[in-house]
């Protein structure tokens, strides 16, 4: 019988530096913490330094010296999106990322919700926020074997479909079969995409795409107050 994987089994991460967004919560937060307590630096952004805030004096809680930078990220404001990555850069000049993991979403918002940039809200969290993050830093990506993108995808991508006449569900809206679906699908699109183009020019970085599978029932509260 196969023993179950578990935390204790991750490999020392000292050394590397990740960024994971939603952070402070779910999956996302977990992820940080067991990165944080094998030795990672972790750049935690969320969309407000309350939130960062809180994530981090849990961290610390159970691991006193994990190496924590905390910033403002809103997946659904592009201009959001530059900014923290114009700040990432700055501040960590050069390639200088191990890891980009983009965990942030929304979930089957109840009704039609459009962001600062005109855009439909899961749509605009869950694949153009993404997508404008690591278009951004990939320069920052360390060129060597090691070095990853992660797209937490969703196997509910697979009922999806690119709706290119209702792209931003203005002429009819579905939470979940529509508007979540769509975005998930192109996440997997992006991640098969990218990682093409990857290989293309022979780059040692890799991207992975996970099912959220056990997060489920954490990003399925029908807000949007889970995108970081």
């Amino acid at each position: 019988m196969k023993t179950p994987w578990t935390a204790s089994e991750i490999p020392s991460q000292k050394g590397r530096r990740v960024v994971i967004t939603g952070a402070n919560s779910g999956i996302g937060f977990h992820t940080a913490l067991e990165l944080a307590r094998h030795g990672a630096e972790v750049i935690l952004p969320t969309r407000t330094q309350a939130k960062a805030d809180d994530a981090v004096a849990r961290i610390r809680a159970e691991v006193p010296e994990a190496k924590i930078h905390t910033d403002i990220l809103d997946l659904a404001d592009q201009s959001a999106i530059r900014a923290f990555a114009a700040r990432t850069i700055e501040r960590f000049p050069g390639p200088s990322l191990d890891l980009l993991i983009n965990n942030a979403g929304v979930m089957a918002i109840p009704t039609r919700e459009v962001t600062v940039d005109g855009f439909e809200r899961q749509f605009a969290t869950n694949y153009l926020g993404p997508f404008a993050l690591t278009a951004l830093l990939l320069p920052s990506i360390k060129p060597q074997r090691g070095s990853r993108i992660v797209a937490l995808c969703s196997n509910a991508g697979k009922y999806g479909k690119i709706a290119f006449d209702n792209l931003q569900s203005e002429r009819r809206y579905g939470p979940m079969f529509g508007a979540y679906t769509q975005s998930k699908l192109a996440d997997l699109i992006f991640a098969v995409e990218l990682q093409r183009r990857l290989t293309a020019a022979h780059s040692p970085s890799r991207l992975h795409s996970r099912h959220q599978q056990r997060a489920f029932p954490r990003t399925c509260r029908n807000t949007s107050r889970n995108s970081a």
